[in-house]
């Protein structure tokens, strides 16, 4: 006889992506059944639930999930918490889930994918009793326990009578005890250096300084705020700009006494802001320096991969028998006509104007290609450049115009290494230590290219809290000191909160609620480099802050001050996004105030 016991999750929504997520990190395939599947009304709110679902695989890892009927009003993991205070575990969740392997270099690997958007409760380092423990929980909620088997005693399984492994002896006084033996470049050490092979010392920087680090350099704590949109897209690198009245709400966020017309001023009068498709196909808005650069180098990028994707497609569907030569003549005639033009037009006018990209043709993938998705290509290469609006926040409706016109001469030309180096270095200063995955991420970029970078940058390697090791520049080791008291209301897309892929030390159990299904961010609140819930409109335009863990009363005073700032501020403009999270919908009074019509064409940031 023998029996099975099974961890079985129970989510509010987000059954299936755990379930893909927890196969991603240990292997094997999502099996997944719906209430639509077992005859519920495909209409029906909840129909694409998951009724049953497990992941299993050949190595005996096994877990099963179910989403809760009843709707999504509160995430998944809100109840309780787990902290660890002097080697003791203090937790108000009913259970964890517990992943025993057998090397370091196994759970190590579990772990590294596992964390991806954790809070971790325990770095993952050698402890008294294993060679590798740490608890983490991860992006919906649930808490995890990692460890190395322990050395058996001798004669028993996993050891022999011969050579019997070392036994642990346990201390009573962990203050005077020798400290455990940690391999050079294991994670999770909390002590100020790390030592390297060769004798070297490692910077390390723990997951507060990371968050101190974020509020002074994003412009986040009261005293760090800086003094106009420039200034505050400087911060971040770029600031993203798909949603484009996150444009002005990040710029709010960072600065002191900025109007929406100050943000216009920069974008359209004074032009020090230009907006750009560039890394992981998603539009931003760069310093005007930043330009040359990006073009070069992430842009460029985007602009091959799609330029080879409208080739392949127009010639496999016919509409070109010689596409590469078709788009050439595209970009001629759509220049052409722009140099005729005493103004900036729309892609409306330049389809009446240049009649033959006024195509459809069908794409691989399911989209299609036309007009607007023709000039998006020309803007990636720099031919065109994004430039008057016909609206205003928080709607935008750019016009197309040469970038002769617009920025008074031609881009200065870049190499692509150095055009990648200059991001990178920008990118290290705003949002270092990162991971090499970080970059990789960030940038949409190949790992060569962000490694040649970081080796021409002499980048710095340093450890973090339940990481690979991270980077910064090497004239940025110095320790940044704690920020004080804070409190933030990001918009959606913000770059703070897409700026890592590893985002566990600010963004801790709350992905399933505060991302899309896309990736993409909804608003998030913020204290103290953590984000602790979102924000949303009323039906009158009054902000309110949506808490999804517990703050002091001084924390919710400060956010519900920093919610009544950001109503004046928007004076009545109503929920100006079209990204919302499972966190805004739930709180949400009405999805009819949602402003779409400022969505680009492309907008599939990640």
């Amino acid at each position: 006889m023998s029996i099975t016991t099974t961890p079985h999750l129970n989510f509010h929504g987000q059954a299936r992506a755990a379930l893909e997520f927890y196969g991603t990190v240990f292997g094997g395939e999502a099996t997944v059944t719906t209430y639509g599947d077992l005859g519920m009304p495909k209409d029906v709110p909840g129909a694409d639930g998951v009724v049953f679902g497990q992941v299993e695989t050949a190595e005996g890892f096994r877990v099963m999930a179910y989403d809760i009927p009843g709707g999504t009003e509160e995430p998944a993991g809100a109840v309780g918490s787990t902290r660890r205070e002097n080697g003791t575990t203090i937790t108000t969740q009913p259970f964890f889930v517990s992943v025993r392997g057998e090397s370091f270099d196994e759970v190590e690997a579990y772990w590294k994918k596992l964390s991806d958007g954790a809070s971790v409760v325990e770095p993952l380092a050698a402890s008294a009793w294993s060679a590798g423990f740490g608890m983490l929980t991860d992006r919906f909620g649930v808490t995890w326990s990692l460890d190395v088997a322990p050395a058996r005693a001798a004669g028993a399984r996993g050891g022999s009578a011969e050579q019997p492994p070392a036994a642990v002896a346990p201390s009573r006084d962990r203050a005077t005890a020798a400290p455990p033996p940690v391999r050079p470049g294991t994670p999770g050490r909390t002590d100020s250096i790390r030592s390297r092979t060769g004798g070297e010392t490692m910077r390390h920087v723990p997951d507060s300084e990371r968050r101190a680090r974020l509020a002074v350099r994003h412009a986040l704590a009261p005293a760090h705020r800086v003094s106009g949109p420039e200034d505050a897209a400087r911060a971040v690198v770029a600031l993203h700009a798909t949603d484009a009245p996150s444009v002005h709400l990040a710029v709010w966020a960072r600065t002191r006494d900025t109007t929406p017309g100050d943000v216009d001023r920069a974008l359209y009068e004074d032009r020090a802001l230009v907006k750009q498709l560039a890394m992981r196909r998603t539009l931003f808005t760069f310093p005007r320096d930043l330009l040359p650069a990006a073009l070069s180098s992430a842009a460029a990028r985007v602009a091959t991969a799609e330029r080879a994707r409208l080739i392949r497609d127009f010639e496999r569907a016919g509409a070109a028998p010689d596409a590469a030569a078709w788009l050439e003549q595209a970009r001629e005639d759509v220049e052409a006509a722009l140099a005729r033009s005493p103004s900036a037009l729309s892609t409306a006018q330049l389809r009446k104007a240049v009649a033959h990209i006024d195509t459809v043709v069908p794409g691989r993938s399911g989209e299609q290609w036309s007009a607007p998705q023709i000039l998006t290509l020309l803007g990636a290469q720099g031919s065109l450049v994004r430039g008057p609006s016909t609206g205003r926040f928080p709607t935008a409706r750019p016009l197309w115009t040469l970038p002769s016109r617009w920025l008074g001469g031609p881009v200065a030309a870049m190499e692509p290494a150095e055009g990648y180096r200059e991001i990178v270095r920008r990118w290290l200063h705003a949002f270092g230590p990162g991971t090499e995955d970080d970059l990789v991420w960030w940038l949409g970029a190949t790992r060569a290219t962000v490694r040649t970078a970081l080796a021409e940058l002499g980048a710095v390697e340093v450890s973090l809290d339940g990481l690979a090791s991270g980077w910064l520049l090497p004239d940025d080791l110095d320790p940044v000191p704690d920020a004080g008291p804070w409190t933030a209301l990001l918009p959606p897309l913000d770059p703070t909160v897409m700026g890592w892929k590893h985002r566990g030390f600010y963004l801790g159990p709350h992905h399933g609620a505060l991302f899309d299904t896309r990736g993409n961010a909804g608003t998030t609140a913020w204290v103290n480099g953590r984000i602790v819930g979102c924000w949303v409109q009323d039906a009158d335009a009054t902000v309110r802050v949506r808490l999804l863990e517990p703050v002091s009363d001084e924390e919710r005073t400060s956010l519900e001050a920093r919610a009544a700032l950001l109503t004046t501020w928007l004076a009545g403009s109503r929920s100006p996004t079209g990204y919302r999270s499972p966190a805004m919908r739930a709180h949400a009074p009405d999805d009819s105030h949602v402003i779409r019509e400022h969505v680009l064409p492309e907008g599939k940031p990640q």
